[in-house]
């Protein structure tokens, strides 16, 4: 069977997709909720593909795949391969960076600028944030930080004259020290309370801004302050996906695949333990054993473990599925293990159950 006969022989289900070369070397791995639509979307002549995807598809001579019962297993099996194969064409997947953090100097200097550092800084001297994922995402922070609050100074600590930035509109006057340093610091400040979640001055700040410009029809600006405020909204997913998997959850997951049937996961942390199809009518109610089983040699405290290089694309992938809408899901707590608990366990299984016609 050739290429284009195996892409109209795909099934519309969830599933995993690796697009091989004429050698059978693997090229890239891929998910989708519906196989024969997301496959057939790359060999469509399209304006909007990738210089990336337009590369892949000329070098595609075979096409294997995957069927899955969920769409949340398709992204987990995606994962595995990609650990397991490497292919070149999901090379962002396959070599995450190290974690990063911002600091911010605490005020015992005269100009506080912000940094970007591969290790936690001293905190008797720092304000540090993070660990993050993604320099880009902290570099765009900074910068968008500079840019629309007029900080982009060529020479910050100068006090002598004013810069070049300035006469171009993108400084404030810093290199003159003064009210300029005065309002810079306050709005450091502020993002130091935004990042240490005290308070949201500084989201308000910008939303004003955004709003007061798009009244003005000034909707470039406006799309700015928009785009600045999604920003700083993104520096907080990060850290909460990394402490939530250091956490050590144990959680049990229930996805839709019909009107009568679904599918339960049991994780604890980032690992499947357990995975079953079910019927809705007959309920979770034997479950509570299989819980028992997978769980229970674990129910004490377990040390803690700070996520990997390694694992922080699946804790992203669970975690970003939590939050979906896609799955529902508890949070299991470690009492609910034991025998004399079986009643709570039960009831909150049964809630998983009961959410499914609300």
């Amino acid at each position: 069977m050739n290429l284009q006969q195996k892409i109209k022989t795909l099934p519309s289900t969830p599933g995993v997709y690796l697009m091989k070369d004429s050698y059978g070397t693997i090229l890239y791995v891929g998910k989708s909720k519906e196989l024969k639509k997301r496959v057939q979307s790359y060999f469509r002549a399209s304006t909007v593909h990738s210089p990336k995807i337009k590369r892949l598809v000329t070098h595609v001579s075979d096409l294997d795949h995957i069927e899955t019962d969920t769409e949340f297993e398709a992204f987990l099996l995606e994962w595995e391969l990609i650990q397991e194969y490497k292919p070149h064409y999901n090379r962002k997947m396959k070599s995450p960076q190290g974690f990063i953090y911002l600091a911010i100097p605490k005020k015992n200097r005269e100009f506080r600028s912000l940094k970007i550092t591969t290790q936690p800084m001293s905190s008797d001297r720092f304000h540090c944030f993070g660990p993050y994922t993604s320099r880009k995402t902290v570099v765009r922070a900074i910068e968008g930080f500079k840019d629309i609050f007029q900080f982009q100074c060529s020479h910050p600590n100068n006090k002598k004259s004013l810069c070049l930035n300035y006469s171009l509109g993108f400084c404030n006057g810093l290199c003159l020290g003064g009210v300029a340093l005065e309002e810079y610091d306050l709005m450091l400040d502020m993002l130091i309370s935004h990042l240490e979640h005290q308070d949201t001055r500084l989201i308000e700040h910008v939303k004003n801004r955004m709003e007061s410009a798009a009244e003005k029809l000034e909707f470039e600006q406006a799309a700015r302050y928009r785009n600045y405020q999604n920003i700083l909204n993104s520096l907080f997913y990060k850290e909460e996906v990394i402490h939530f998997t250091e956490a050590n959850h144990k959680l049990v997951i229930v996805e839709e695949i019909d009107e009568e049937t679904g599918k339960v996961f049991i994780i604890k942390r980032t690992y499947v333990v357990y995975a079953e199809k079910f019927a809705f009518e007959d309920g979770l109610e034997s479950l509570r054993g299989k819980i028992v089983e997978h769980l229970s040699s674990s129910s004490t405290n377990a040390p803690f473990q700070a996520v990997t290089k390694f694992e922080i694309d699946k804790a992203q992938i669970i975690y970003s599925y939590l939050n979906s809408g896609n799955c529902r899901f508890v949070i299991l707590e470690d009492a609910w293990l034991e025998e004399e608990n079986e009643r709570i366990l039960l009831e909150q299984l049964n809630e998983l159950k009961s959410q499914k016609n609300a």
